[in-house]
């Protein structure tokens, strides 16, 4: 199975990245791991070619999606449009008490916890996979 990231990206070195970052790679990276799925985000692609026409081809190639909605970007909810309206499955993710807009209240939301302890035990990596399994 394959899954694209919707994430915010952010420029280097800004805080959109460095916490795009750390959800990839202490939530979604070891999730995917867990499950046998393989996964990327739009900025890990090296292509030459126009980047929309390349995020289109990830959601709609994929088999289901993972989207980051922390800090309400409004390309990650285009992108989740997308991929709603293709009928191609999200799994939504966002920061702890932080709910996602009216549009998309009545989809289940895992809330991640980057606190050391919960990072340490796996609990984020352990939910999302159950997530992907189901």
């Amino acid at each position: 199975m394959h899954c694209f990231i919707i994430s915010p990206i952010g420029a280097i070195g800004s805080e959109v990245r460095r916490l795009a970052d750390a959800v990839f790679v202490t939530v979604i990276e070891p999730a995917l791991a867990m499950t046998n799925v393989t996964g990327h985000r739009a900025d890990h692609i090296n292509d030459v070619g126009r980047i929309s026409e390349q995020m289109f081809n990830d959601i709609l190639g994929a088999d289901f999606c993972i989207a980051l909605l922390t800090g309400s970007n409004p390309n990650v909810f285009y992108e989740v449009a997308v991929a709603h309206s293709a009928g191609i499955p999200v799994i939504l993710l966002t920061e702890p008490n932080i709910d996602p807009p009216f549009d998309l209240k009545d989809q289940r939301t895992l809330h991640y916890n980057l606190e050391p302890v919960a990072v340490f035990r796996g609990d984020n990596p352990r939910a999302l996979a159950e997530r992907i399994e189901n």
